[in-house]
C-alpha cells in the first residue's frame, strides 16, 4: 500500500499560478514545488502571493488549502510512499509542472494563428497509426493545421464500415457520442475546406493487451484522479502509438484535476514525456 498503516501520505495536488508563487522548506532547505510531490512530517509551505492557493491531498481524501492567510503551513504526521510508486508519481508530477509553465506562456490567439493554413497534422498519432482500447466510450480527437470547416470520418474494415461521419466542424477538436468500439482495424480521416486531409490507422484492441500500469500504482489508496493521470503520463511515454489512448484517459479528469488538463494540452501540442529512468529500489 502507498500509505503507512498509521498515517496517510500527503501530496501536492495542484496550485494556482506558477510554482514560484509558493515556497516549500524541509529541514531548512528549499525544495521545488511539483505536482504530486510527497511531503514529509515537518515540511513547511508558504503561499507568497495573496489570492493564490495550493492544495494538498492525503490518501484518505482529506484536502488542505494553503493560502497566504494560513502560511506557513506545517505538514504533520504524513505517511511515506514506497520508493517505486513515489518515484513514478514524482516523475509524472515534475513533467506536468513543466508543461504548465510552458503552456501558460502561450496566449490562445497565438496558438490559433500558428494553425491557420498549414497542413493537417495529428500529434495524437504522429506515426500515422495508433492503438486504442475497445469498449463503449466517446472518441475524442484534436489536430493542428488545416482550414475550417473540418470533416471527421471513422471507418471500420468489414461490414457497415462507417462508424461516424461528422461535417462542418469549426474547431480542431472533436468528441463523438459514446461508441461501441470492438476490436479490429479502423481508419480515421480528418479533412478540411481546401481538400487537405490526414489519415490515421487505429488498431482497436482489448484493454488487457495494453501495457499494464507499473506495479503498485493502481492498487494504492491515492485518489483515482492522481493514479489515472500518472498512468496516462506513463502510457504516453512508452510508445507513440499509445498517445491517443493516454489522451482519452486524461480527458476524463481534466475538468476536475488540473494536472490532467496539462497532460491533455501537451499531447495536443505534440509533447510527450521521455520514459522514466529511475531505478527500482
Amino acid at each position: 500500500m502507498l500509505a503507512s498503516t498509521t498515517h496517510a501520505a500527503t501530496w501536492i495536488r495542484d496550485f494556482q499560478g506558477q510554482a514560484d508563487q509558493y515556497r516549500l522548506e524541509r529541514n531548512g532547505q528549499a525544495l521545488a514545488i511539483e505536482y504530486y510531490l510527497t511531503l514529509q512530517n515537518g515540511d513547511r509551505l508558504w503561499a507568497t502571493d495573496k489570492g493564490y492557493a495550493l492544495r494538498l491531498e492525503r490518501d484518505d481524501g482529506t484536502v488542505v488549502v494553503v493560502q497566504s492567510t494560513n502560511s506557513p503551513y506545517t505538514v504533520q504526521d504524513t505517511g511515506k510512499a514506497p520508493g517505486t510508486v513515489a518515484n513514478l508519481v514524482g516523475w509524472a508530477g515534475a513533467w506536468l509542472r513543466t508543461q504548465k509553465e510552458n503552456g501558460a506562456a502561450l496566449p490562445t490567439a497565438i496558438l490559433v494563428a500558428r494553425n491557420e493554413g498549414k497542413p493537417i497534422k495529428f500529434p495524437l498519432a504522429p506515426e500515422g497509426s495508433t492503438r486504442l482500447s475497445a469498449g463503449n466510450q466517446p472518441l475524442s480527437l484534436a489536430w493542428n493545421g488545416g482550414t475550417p470547416p473540418f470533416r471527421v470520418r471513422l471507418e471500420r474494415q468489414g461490414k457497415e464500415p462507417v462508424v461516424f461521419d461528422q461535417t462542418n466542424l469549426d474547431q480542431r477538436r472533436f468528441s463523438s457520442p459514446p461508441l461501441e468500439l470492438s476490436a479490429g482495424a479502423y481508419q480515421l480521416v480528418v479533412s478540411d475546406a481546401v481538400q487537405q486531409q490526414a489519415t490515421v490507422a487505429i488498431d482497436v484492441v482489448p484493454m488487457a493487451t495494453l501495457p499494464p500500469a507499473p506495479a503498485g500504482l493502481l492498487s494504492t489508496s491515492t485518489p483515482d484522479s492522481l493514479k489515472e493521470t500518472v498512468y496516462a503520463v506513463w502510457l504516453a511515454s512508452q510508445d507513440q502509438a499509445l498517445i491517443l489512448e493516454a489522451y482519452q484517459r486524461a480527458l476524463r479528469w481534466q475538468s476536475q484535476h488540473e494536472p490532467a488538463k496539462w497532460l491533455v494540452y501537451s499531447l495536443e501540442k505534440g509533447k510527450r514525456p521521455e520514459p522514466p529512468t529511475f531505478s527500482k529500489p
